[in-house]
């Protein structure tokens, strides 16, 4: 639920030496690290003008580029969940050398969850633009120098394996010098007026409206930026800039006052938001030596975050006058924030549970896995009812309540449109609250699926299909088989695997010879590749062993690579020496221009290496890690 857990926060700190944001800017000589720069190696950056005013936004373009003949490759994300790329950063220094502070130092030295979408290409020249604020603060108005650094870029091309530190190459910018203006009042008021209308209207303008508050940092911009805390799109920029005040601590009473005075509706991340602002005085630096000062260190900063917890939920608990849906959220907020006194939060909300709004109650069945259970069962009930209708209740009423689940899913499965699909999500994920009861037959739904199956074109055919696997009899198969074979080889690979495994599981020798002619079937579409797991995973049979063993020859590394996945699971260790030839095999094909072989091989190789039924021998350990660290030529 939050970026940022205070509990295993000492535990990431080791995360700094490998990233830019934690190299200070006096602990870079710049010339020595551009004269290391390797040739034809080269990192620009841009600025879009020359003169700013205190607060204002920054956009910096930098360009990385190599024109020698070595291979170098980087990642090519543009967003961490940490909430600041890493591996770049931006430094400012005045007239007289002296560095410009960065706001969210202290924030990110304490660690926590990171990592980012994006691909990793070879670098031949690549740009992002980011607001040099992230990592500045100007304190007053100047003439700056700015530079930008970055280990983002690694030897080798990307292929290269690992992340280790000592591939990466350091590079810095030319310097770039720009001046910092006086910001006046009515200035300020007007440019806050713009942005809070800017974050009226939605979309785009309200993010560059959020942006421009949270860069302004000053106390009438935050101010601005305080009815976002609680929740929205928007509530990550005002948190941020909280956070990148000139003395955080001094921020938290604000929060607190606006919870106390119910301007805030609370929630667990602002109580992470006011634990994280009260403790911003907790320094984890490199300089605690010891595991005893670091385990020291980190019971006093938990101890002071829980206290603070404490404080604003007894804000949060008094401005509700203890009861009603903004204390319910209290109680949930302690649920997911304090391992502590979760249990009591717990028996809590069993008590007022049917209380809940519909929002709140879905908030613990979404975390049905760890808060869940038996004495939920009112909400479930309530919630997997009429009007909600809500596909999590369902999917936890099937895990407590089984013979209560199946009217309901019996009746809507059957339905034009089911009530209990989860909205914009991919079929399979889409289907699973109506796929949550044991998978046997269920008689009550066979006439639906042969009316159906009668269809030319039968609606929701996904949903169709996935409910014949699971809970049809075998009295359909004739009609499966009907509607399947005039397209056989045509259709889509989900269907295609539920109809293979219900055939496979009422009539073997015939569904291993309709599995056989799906692996050979490649004409129309890719679905061969993945045919074998997708069917033998879930629908073992032994009869299947000579089609899976055969296949370990197959000249499509994908299919070699499924076939392996299938024994695995199924056979003994018998079956990894074959399995292993066949990997050398597909990885001595991969080249640059036959990717899937090398993503086959490699992938497989790293399987195998975990896999706790065949255990690896030394020498066959050997040889899986040579695979898996093998590269395409």
């Amino acid at each position: 639920m939050n970026r940022h857990s205070p509990w295993a926060v000492l535990s990431l700190i080791a995360l700094a030496s490998v990233q830019a944001q934690f190299v200070t800017p006096e602990a870079v000589d710049w010339e020595k690290v551009r004269a290391a720069q390797p040739d034809g190696l080269s990192l620009k950056m841009e600025i879009s003008k020359n003169a700013y005013h205190l607060g204002q936004v920054i956009d910096a373009t930098l360009t990385f580029s190599n024109t020698s003949l070595q291979p170098y490759h980087l990642w090519v994300g543009t967003h961490d969940r940490s909430g600041r790329i890493p591996d770049i950063a931006v430094y400012a220094f005045d007239a007289d050398g002296n560095p410009v502070a960065d706001p969210l130092r202290w924030y990110f030295e304490r660690g926590g969850m990171g990592g980012g979408l994006g691909n990793v290409q070879d670098l031949g020249e690549w740009k992002i633009t980011l607001p040099a604020n992230q990592w500045l603060r100007f304190a007053k108005p100047g003439t700056y120098t700015l530079r930008a650094f970055s280990n983002r870029v690694q030897k080798g091309d990307r292929f290269e394996q690992g992340n280790r530190q000592e591939n990466r190459v350091e590079l810095v910018s030319d310097p770039v010098s720009i001046s910092i203006g006086e910001l006046n009042p009515a200035e300020e008021q007007r440019i806050i007026g713009e942005a809070v209308a800017q974050l009226a209207s939605g979309g785009k303008e309200a993010e560059a409206g959020a942006a421009t508050l949270r860069y302004l940092g000053t106390p009438a911009s935050r101010a601005a930026l305080l009815p976002f805390l609680s929740s929205g799109p928007r509530s990550f920029s005002a948190m941020m800039a909280f956070y990148a005040a000139q003395n955080p601590a001094e921020e938290a009473p604000t929060i607190l006052e606006a919870v106390r005075s119910g301007k805030l509706k609370f929630n667990p991340g602002l109580s992470h938001l006011y634990g994280t602002l009260k403790s911003a005085g907790f320094r984890f630096t490199p300089l605690l030596k010891t595991r005893e000062e670091q385990e020291a260190l980190g019971k006093r900063f938990q101890a002071a975050f829980r206290q603070a917890a404490d404080e604003i939920t007894a804000a949060a608990t008094a401005a509700t006058g203890g009861k009603g849906p903004d204390f319910y959220q209290t109680i949930i907020a302690t649920l997911f924030q304090d391992p502590v006194k979760r249990p009591q939060a717990r028996v809590e909300l069993v008590k007022i549970q049917l209380e809940l709004t519909p929002e709140q109650g879905d908030t613990i069945l979404r975390s049905w896995k760890d808060f869940g259970g038996e004495d939920f069962l009112p909400l479930v009930r309530k919630l997997a009812g009429p009007p909600s209708y809500n596909p999590n209740a369902l999917k936890a009423l099937a895990a407590i309540k089984p013979e209560e689940a199946r009217p309901l899913v019996i009746e809507d499965i059957q339905r034009e449109k089911p009530r209990y699909l989860i909205p914009k999500a991919a079929s399979r994920i889409a289907n699973a609250p109506l796929l949550t009861l044991p998978p046997k037959p269920i008689p009550e739904l066979d006439l639906y699926f042969e009316v159906q199956l009668s269809k030319e074109h039968p609606p929701k055919l996904d949903l169709l299909m996935d409910s014949i696997d699971r809970y049809g009899s075998p009295a359909l198969l004739p009609g499966v088989i009907k509607f399947y074979l005039p397209k056989e080889g045509e259709w889509a690979c989900d269907i295609q695997k539920d109809v293979l495994r219900f055939w496979l599981r009422h009539d073997p020798p015939a569904g291993l010879e309709a599995l056989k002619r799906a692996l050979d079937s490649r004409e129309h579409t890719r679905c061969y590749t993945s045919v074998l797991s997708g069917v033998l995973l879930e629908e073992w049979s032994e009869a299947a062993l000579p089609i899976v063993t055969a296949a370990l020859d197959d000249p499509d590394p994908e299919v070699v690579a499924s076939a392996i996945k299938v024994l695995e699971a199924h056979t003994d260790a018998a079956h990894l020496g074959p399995s292993l030839i066949a990997l050398q095999r597909i990885s001595a094909s991969a080249t640059k221009q036959n990717l899937p072989a090398y993503h086959a091989a490699r992938g497989t190789a790293q399987q195998l290496l975990q896999s706790t039924r065949w255990k690896p021998d030394p020498e066959q350990r050997r040889q899986l890690e040579a695979l898996a660290a093998a590269r395409p030529r």
